[in-house]
Parts: C-alpha cells; sequence; structure tokens
C-alpha cells in the first residue's frame, strides 16, 4: 500500500516581490487573534450562563427530592409507631 500524496500548495504570484514585512505581518496577525479571542468571549460567556442554571436547576431539584423523601420517611415511621 502506498501513502497517499499530500497536494502541496502552488506559490502565489505576483509582479514584484512579496511584502514581507514584520510588523505588518504581525499586525495582521494579532488583529486576527483579537477578533477570535472577542468572538469565543462572547460564546463562553453564553454557555458559562447556561450552566450556572442547569447548575441551579439540578440543586434545587436535589432538595425537593430530599424533602419528598424526608415525608415518605416521616409517614413510613409514624405508619408504624400507631400501629
Amino acid at each position: 500500500p502506498t501513502k497517499p500524496e499530500i497536494p502541496k500548495r502552488e506559490a502565489k504570484k505576483t509582479g514584484g516581490e512579496p511584502d514581507c514585512s514584520d510588523s505588518v505581518s504581525d499586525d495582521r496577525v494579532v488583529q486576527q487573534y483579537q477578533d477570535q479571542l472577542q468572538s469565543m468571549a462572547t460564546v463562553i460567556t453564553v454557555k458559562t450562563t447556561n450552566l450556572h442554571l442547569t447548575y441551579s436547576e439540578l440543586t434545587i431539584s436535589a432538595w425537593w427530592f430530599a424533602g419528598l423523601v424526608s415525608v415518605g420517611i416521616l409517614i413510613e415511621v409514624g405508619g408504624s409507631l400507631a400501629h
């Protein structure tokens, strides 16, 4: 079995020397990085809010369940003491 070949990217043909200015490419990278962080921060904020709500509802459900179990135990114990 032969390995599949990975296609090589063709070099971009320009009329002259390519602009390899470090400051221009650094600024572009930094701007893209900041844009990505900003969009991710929005998504993270929404997900964090949803997680807080989920855990709050789970905690409330656990307390209600514990209360119902306690009432059930009291009913059983009270019923057995009456006999």
